[in-house]
Formats: structure tokens, C-alpha cells, sequence
């Protein structure tokens, strides 16, 4: 026999001794004591979104929502399983597959939501969670089980649609049947509007809207009669400009006067700056609270910048803290309008920064989306783009009198119907006079002008808080 034979049969004499012996003794088996959860998914779900069609017909849409998007934590102390980023209003608790994981091996049990008894469970099996669940892992010696509390959350809002909510109403904008604006500073929201010979005011704290009082400005003969379309808010301070005169005020009643000017319209304020439309109809800043004005460049036709309905509003820029984007949207003197004016610049306030120019948005060959051209046009910054409302429709622009709110996202190039910002059904108008704004919790407030109807809504998610 050779050597090499003589090893081979070692090797394998070996390989049976050792197959015996495991095979042989039972209670050489492992088994081990510990019983958690190590990993909770979420592997399908459904959301049911139901709408109303202009032909009156309710419809639901099923759509799978995509398990990667919602992460579970587990809270190993406390023996808590749940989601921060809530599932969308819509989903069906009562049917989520889950995946989960447990260490050594452990099994698994689900508490009854009626009596104590458990079952196994299983992925392929849907749980209602329209409660939280109990859930209880048993360790692979049988020796150790933990309890763990599931809970899946579920918005009970809608996030991309509109809730509102009628606070009062606003006794003194009954007179102002020629015009309105709203501006919100320090804790108060402020409505100017045209009463027909003269400019008048009232305000409302921004937790109330149900009492508006009326203000009684310290200016000698009041102010005039276009006074309003000027009113600004830039931080704590308002501003107005009224019979060649600026005035700067911190709660609507008393004035203090800033300056003499030619200016025909303060357009409003970005954080830096205020803008006004001169005389000449081109437009000018301050960096100095409205002591001195800087010419703006305009790159284009300064003839076609817009003359009535002017709003101007600005979104920060997420690439520069200290840079806006800014628009100025309105409407011009044209008989037959397609479409509303609207220009934009960037305002950037860096050391070394230069100044930018303006240019014409939107009017180019084949935008379907043009800024709507609507009576009495209000527009605001909000949701990270710009919201516009108006009455009817002017020249070859379309439109039902407050029939839809449009919405731009891109800068204000294109303008398109924002179905989950609509108007509450109870909302009734007559005319085109009413004002519109937006305040820094996100409320978007409307006052309705001869009715003094006052609404205040906001996007439902950006009414959550965010670390819910």
C-alpha cells in the first residue's frame, strides 16, 4: 500500500467518525436565548385617492405605494417599532404586508386585536394596523420572549390639499370697493384698501382674523386714494408711499415720513430691498429702508412691465443663502391680453455681488401655461414657487372668476391649475375686488371685498410638523 492510499483512508475513516458523532448525540445542538427584532419593512401597501370630476362623478385611484420610502425605527429600550414619515391619508391600514427579522432565529407572534391569542406570523400574510400591534418574539431556545408595540402611521391629512377655515369678518373692507392689499409685520395682518375718494386700514392679529380694527393713520389729510396698491411689509416695518411722499411705519397708525420722491408705486420688498415703479415706468431699489433709489437695469421693453394689479414676491434661493429670485407679476394697459406681464431677476446681497437685470418671463412661442391674466390679480410666494388668484379672465385668458389657483414652479415661466389648492366650496364673491397674501406659517389669507368675507387656509403638510 502506498503512502499516499494510507492517508486517503485516514482522512476518510475520519470524516464517518465525526458524521457519527453528530449524528449520534442530540444534545450537541446550539440553541439560543436571544429574542428581538433586528428589522421592520414595510413591503406593500395601497392608497386609495378618491376625486370629484366637473361632471360631478366620484372616482377612486388605487396606487402601490413604494415600501423604500418609509423607514421603520426600532426603539430597543422601550421595545417600540414605528415610521416617522407618516403613509400618505389615503393608504389602507388594514391590509400592509411587513418583513421583519429577528436575531438567532426567533419566531414571531401576533396578538389578536380582540383577545390575547397569537398567531404566527407570516410576510405573506396583510395585518391590520389600523391600531398599534403587539407583537412578541420567541427565542429559538424557547427560554426568552420579548414584546414589541408597531405602530404604522398614517396622515390623517391629505398633504396636498387645502384645508380652510372662515375666522370673521372684516367690517371696514366693505367700504374698499375700488382695491385692496394685505401685507403681514410684527404679529399683525394689515388690509388697505380704496374706499372710493381716499385709502383707509385696518388690521387683525395674525392668531385671531375674526376682529379687524380700524386704523387711524397720523399722515395730515390721510392718505390718497391710490395709496394702497403701495403698501409693503419688509421685516417688522410697513411701508407706504402716498402724495409723493414714503412713510415707514411698525403698526399702521403712526407714520414717520422717509422720503420725498416721484416714485408712482412701491412694488414691494425682498429681506434687502425695496422696489418701486417710477413715474417714467422703470423701476428703482433701496438698500436703506427707502432713504435713496438705485435705476434697476432692465433687459428688454421697459414699456411692457405691467402698470395695474402688480404683485412682487420672492423665494430664496437653495444654492444661496443671501440670493432671492424675484418676480413682479401684473397686468398691463393692453384692451385684449393673452396673458399677464411678468419679469424676474436674481437678487443676490454677497460682498463683491453685481447687480442683475431684469427680463421678460414666460413670453416666448409655445408656452401653453402663460402667467393668467386675470382681473384684480394677486399672486404670492408659496410652497417654494408662486400662487396667483383673480376674478375674470381678460381678453383672449379664459377663465371663471376665481375659478382656479395657478401655480408656478418654475420660477414663474409657467402658470398651471393647482388642483390640491382649491377654493373651499362655501366660498361666494361678487366683483373682482379682494386682497390675498401669504404669512410666514404658511397661511394664505383672502379677503373679499363688499362682503368683507374673510378665508384662511394652508397646504396641509406644510402645517405638519416636521419632526412628527
Amino acid at each position: 500500500m502506498t503512502k499516499r492510499s494510507f492517508y486517503g483512508i485516514m482522512l476518510l475513516a475520519s470524516i464517518v467518525v465525526t458524521l457519527g458523532s453528530c449524528l449520534g448525540h442530540d444534545d450537541d445542538y446550539v440553541y439560543y436565548d436571544d429574542a428581538a427584532i433586528t428589522s421592520f419593512t414595510l413591503t406593500a401597501a395601497n392608497e386609495y385617492t378618491t376625486t370629484t370630476g366637473s361632471d360631478g362623478k366620484v372616482s377612486t385611484t388605487k396606487t402601490e405605494l413604494t415600501p423604500s420610502s418609509y423607514r421603520f425605527h426600532i426603539n430597543q429600550v422601550s421595545r417600540e417599532i414605528y415610521n416617522t414619515d407618516s403613509l400618505p391619508s389615503g393608504t389602507d391600514s388594514k391590509h400592509i404586508l411587513v418583513s421583519i427579522v429577528t436575531k438567532m432565529g426567533g419566531t414571531v407572534y401576533l396578538k389578536s386585536m380582540k383577545s390575547d391569542s397569537l398567531s404566527v406570523y407570516s410576510s405573506n400574510d396583510s395585518i391590520d394596523f389600523s391600531q398599534p400591534r403587539t407583537f412578541y418574539v420567541l427565542s429559538h431556545s424557547g427560554k426568552v420572549r420579548s414584546q414589541y408595540l408597531v405602530k404604522v402611521n398614517v396622515h390623517r391629512q391629505d398633504g396636498e390639499k387645502t384645508g380652510w377655515s372662515t375666522p370673521g369678518t372684516a367690517e371696514p373692507a366693505k367700504e374698499y370697493t375700488e382695491g385692496m392689499k394685505m401685507a403681514a409685520a410684527g404679529g399683525r395682518m394689515f388690509l388697505f384698501g380704496n374706499n372710493g375718494t381716499a385709502t383707509e386700514g385696518c388690521a387683525t392679529d395674525l392668531a385671531d382674523g375674526k376682529t379687524w380694527t380700524p386704523l387711524t393713520p397720523n399722515i395730515e389729510g390721510g392718505l390718497d386714494a391710490e395709496a394702497y396698491k403701495s403698501l409693503t411689509a419688509q421685516g417688522e416695518k410697513l411701508y407706504i408711499l402716498s402724495s409723493g411722499k414714503l412713510y415707514s411705519s411698525a403698526d399702521g397708525e403712526n407714520w414717520d415720513e422717509v422720503a420725498t420722491t416721484t416714485m408712482k408705486q412701491l412694488l414691494g420688498a425682498t429681506p434687502s430691498h425695496l422696489y418701486a415703479l417710477t413715474a417714467e415706468g422703470t423701476i428703482e431699489t433701496s438698500d436703506d429702508g427707502g432713504k435713496t433709489w438705485t435705476a434697476e437695469q432692465v433687459d428688454g421693453d421697459a414699456s411692457m412691465l405691467p402698470t395695474r394689479d402688480i404683485s412682487l414676491c420672492y423665494n430664496k434661493l437653495v444654492t444661496n443663502e443671501n440670493a432671492y429670485q424675484v418676480i413682479i407679476i401684473g397686468n398691463g394697459d393692453d384692451d385684449n391680453p393673452s396673458k399677464a406681464r411678468i419679469w424676474g431677476k436674481i437678487e443676490e446681497n454677497d460682498e463683491y455681488a453685481q447687480p442683475g437685470a431684469w427680463t421678460s418671463l414666460g413670453d416666448y412661442d409655445g408656452n401653453m401655461y402663460p402667467a393668467p391674466a386675470l382681473s384684480g390679480l394677486h399672486t404670492v410666494a408659496y410652497d417654494k414657487g408662486f400662487i396667483a388668484l383673480g376674478g375674470h379672465g381678460l381678453g383672449t385668458f379664459e377663465a371663471e372668476p376665481f375659478g382656479n389657483i395657478y401655480k408656478s414652479v418654475d420660477g414663474g415661466l409657467s402658470w398651471r391649475t393647482d388642483h390640491g389648492m382649491t377654493l373651499p366650496t362655501e366660498f361666494s364673491f361678487t366683483g373682482d375686488t379682494f386682497a390675498m397674501t401669504a404669512d410666514d406659517a404658511n397661511n394664505i389669507w383672502i379677503v373679499c371685498g363688499q362682503s368683507g368675507q374673510v378665508w384662511r387656509g394652508r397646504l396641509n403638510r406644510l402645517g405638519w410638523d416636521e419632526n412628527d
